[in-house]
């Protein structure tokens, strides 16, 4: 799940530094995101600039106005229309830090990000039940070992080629094929 939410992440920024839409919205703005995945211990930041916008897979250069940590299934969520932000941030699913009035953008542009992310999703796959991965800060070193391991070959569909997307095709001994995707 994690090569699989990395990938997705990897297009979602590509995406995002490419974007008419945001590109122009980011006009006059200036101010950097910086999305933490608590579980998979996975980054990305976006920042307005000068009327350009940069995103990338890490942490930014310089301190960021805002800081947002939360699990995998929540940041899915919140870009595929399942978690409203406001809620999660009210219920301590998602905590935030730093400058109020700024991460007011990341409710300005939601529908641009959503579209976005949903595209990569897309093409990257579905990542599979991201509520099942325990979650590396809350648990101690032994989640994060747990997060690392592969998923055992044959399990839930998983043929060891496909990450994201269910093996149709993928029999072993002890298992029948997995159903296929729909």
């Amino acid at each position: 799940m994690r090569d699989c939410m990395r990938r997705i992440l990897k297009g979602f920024v590509e995406r995002i530094t490419h974007d008419e839409a945001l590109s122009a919205f980011a006009a006059g703005k200036s101010v950097t995101l910086h999305f933490t995945l608590t579980d998979l211990e996975l980054a990305f930041f976006l920042q307005l600039q000068g009327g350009e916008i940069t995103a990338d897979l890490g942490d930014p250069a310089a301190p960021a106005d805002v800081e947002l940590r939360m699990r995998a299934e929540i940041l899915d969520g919140m870009f595929t229309g399942r978690v409203n932000p406001m809620q999660a941030a009210m219920g301590g699913r998602l905590s935030f830090s730093g400058d109020t009035a700024k991460a007011m953008t990341l409710q300005n542009m939601q529908d641009d990000l959503a579209r976005l992310y949903q595209e990569s999703r897309e093409e990257a796959g579905d990542p599979g039940d991201l509520a099942a991965i325990p979650d590396a800060t809350a648990a101690g070193p032994a989640a994060a070992a747990t997060i690392a391991a592969p998923a055992p070959i044959g399990s839930a569909g998983i043929c060891g080629t496909h990450c994201c997307r269910p093996c149709t095709s993928f029999t072993s001994p002890s298992s029948s094929p997995p159903p296929a995707a729909t």
